[in-house]
């Protein structure tokens, strides 16, 4: 049998928060990190929240739980011990015992559950009260013990890495995922080793061929008869790319013409130059 003890997600007017059942509840402290969310893609606009309960910037990950709006409550306080916090204002009455009143309270739903579960597939939940909202997609989901459903998000944002893509293809979208994540966790050579294989991947879908960047680049067409940006850009990418192996810098270094390492300002050069051609191409809005 599910243990149903952690289902209910109470607030008082404190501004604090509770956690249980409607027959027990405690104190959360200290204080959960709770925003308003919606589904995107829900045909009917529910009160939902998201209380967060870990985050990991560099991989842009979230995890908690969604809780859906449910009537107010009250229950005895002697079933409410409200420690480190202060003795609420809203432990109330005298005859037949003291009660605690809940103005606002929350608690997990079995369908909303389904259909979060579900949105793995779309790319549709928002965190966040209008107009500061931020998009997620479910990529992971757990029942625990408690009775409560863990889910784990992944930020849809790139953090102002990129240029917001305005396209479906599923392809071009990991290859921009890739970028986005080797930039917030990867050290500078496997940055532009990503970014070059995210731009033979774009670059292939633009001129309909498969090929490695190199020959990709070269089938560019020229504009006017000079050499177009995407092309110039590519390269400057690919020549990023042949820098970080270690064969390049023995041939070069033999040659008596040795290159410097790849530093940080060469990674950041490499992501800068995949979003200008994802804006170039017509791949992302400028």
């Amino acid at each position: 049998m599910i243990d149903q003890s952690f289902t209910i997600l109470a607030k008082p007017n404190t501004g604090d928060y509770y956690e249980g059942s409607r027959n027990y509840l405690r104190a959360i402290y200290p204080r959960p990190y709770v925003s308003p969310a919606s589904l995107v893609v829900s045909p009917v606009q529910i009160d939902i929240v998201f209380r967060e309960d870990s985050y990991d910037p560099t991989t842009r990950t979230r995890r908690g739980r969604f809780y859906q709006a449910t009537n107010q409550f009250q229950i005895p306080s002697g079933l409410v011990p409200y420690q480190p916090y202060p003795r609420p204002q809203e432990i109330t009455g005298e005859r037949g015992g003291k009660v605690f009143q809940f103005q606002t309270a929350f608690e997990q739903n079995d369908k909303l559950n389904s259909d979060l579960s579900r949105s793995k597939d779309d790319y549709g939940v928002l965190i966040g009260a209008p107009p500061a909202e931020t998009r997620w997609r479910v990529i992971d989901v757990e029942a625990l013990s408690d009775g409560t459903v863990l889910f784990t998000l992944k930020s849809l944002s790139s953090f102002g890495l990129l240029p917001i893509l305005k396209i479906d293809d599923l392809e071009i979208k990991a290859a921009y995922e890739k970028v986005v994540d080797a930039a917030l966790k990867y050290a500078p050579v496997p940055v532009v080793d990503v970014c070059r294989e995210s731009t033979r991947v774009i670059l292939s879908k633009d001129l309909k061929i498969p090929g490695d960047l190199g020959p990709l680049i070269k089938k560019i067409p020229k504009i006017d008869n000079n050499i177009p940006m995407t092309s110039l850009s590519a390269q400057i990418i690919n020549r990023l790319h042949s820098r970080g192996k270690s064969s390049e810098k023995e041939r070069r270094l033999k040659a008596g013409t040795p290159i410097r390492a790849v530093v940080d300002d060469d990674a950041v050069l490499a992501v800068r130059l995949f979003g200008f051609l994802l804006t170039e191409l017509g791949l992302a809005d400028p």
